[in-house]
């Protein structure tokens, strides 16, 4: 059974989650209310460790991917409306911020097929869906327009080398679409409407207790007599033998 643990930590942000393939670590990053990025992860051997403060004054939801066991990378819209980059190796821990550029007004989705390249996501501040890409010559290429009227963030992943999926909330906030990449983007497809469940019916009235049986006008037993009744009836039938007694 699957049990609920605190891990401490306040946040405005939805974690962000990695896990290194082949290590069993779990890497998990947040923005706190002080706006700064932590992190804490989960190894095998030794289990959670404390949260590590990274600084910087993040806004949105961060993303975090693991090129290959030795390798964290995090991506921040910074309050500056600016795409950043953070990253860690074991011989270098974690570097300073790197700015990307980008005006953006959503939180982050990163995803990358191989350790030799990483796609980038983001809301634009017109509304649009962005993206920047890296591959192993070293260098970013410029931010492209991918179009679209998102009404959030996106989510985004690569099933394999040059197929890439970004998933949006569509402006009319009730459909997902979705916009393809293989040879060329596809352009964005609406998943359809949500489906629209009615609400359960009210649950049935809970049954009455039986209502008490009432004597009908006329035939009240002796036993439930009121005293006043009794009394009366008793000084009669005294007051009966009294004279009864006198005559005779």
């Amino acid at each position: 059974m699957l049990r609920r643990r605190p891990r401490g930590g306040a946040f405005l942000s939805t974690p962000a989650v990695s896990y290194r393939q082949g290590t069993g670590q779990i890497d998990i990053a947040g923005v706190g209310l002080d706006r700064q990025l932590y992190f804490k992860s989960y190894e095998p051997t030794s289990g959670w460790s404390a949260w590590v403060a990274l600084g910087g004054g993040i806004d949105g939801r961060p993303s975090l991917i693991s090129p290959d066991p030795q390798h964290i990378e995090i991506y921040v819209r910074g309050t500056d409306g600016q795409l950043y980059e953070k990253y860690w190796t074991p011989a270098s821990s974690w570097s300073a911020y790197i700015p990307l550029g980008g005006d953006l007004s959503s939180g982050i989705a990163a995803t990358n097929w191989d350790a030799n390249r990483r796609d980038i996501f983001a809301r634009g501040n017109d509304g649009a869906m962005w993206i920047r890409s890296w591959t192993n010559t070293g260098a970013w290429s410029p931010w492209a327009r991918l179009g679209g009227a998102p009404s959030s963030g996106p989510g985004a992943t690569a099933v394999g080398p040059n197929r890439l999926h970004v998933f949006a909330r569509a402006r009319d906030q009730q459909r997902i679409a979705v916009n393809s990449f293989t040879s060329t983007w596809t352009g964005w497809q609406s998943f359809g409407y949500a489906p629209r469940f009615s609400a359960p019916p009210p649950p049935p009235p809970a049954p009455r207790p039986p209502r008490p049986r009432v004597p009908s006008c006329g035939s009240t037993p002796a036993s439930a007599a009121s005293p006043r009744a009794a009394a009366s009836r008793s000084a009669s039938a005294s007051s009966s033998a009294t004279t009864a007694s006198s005559r005779a």
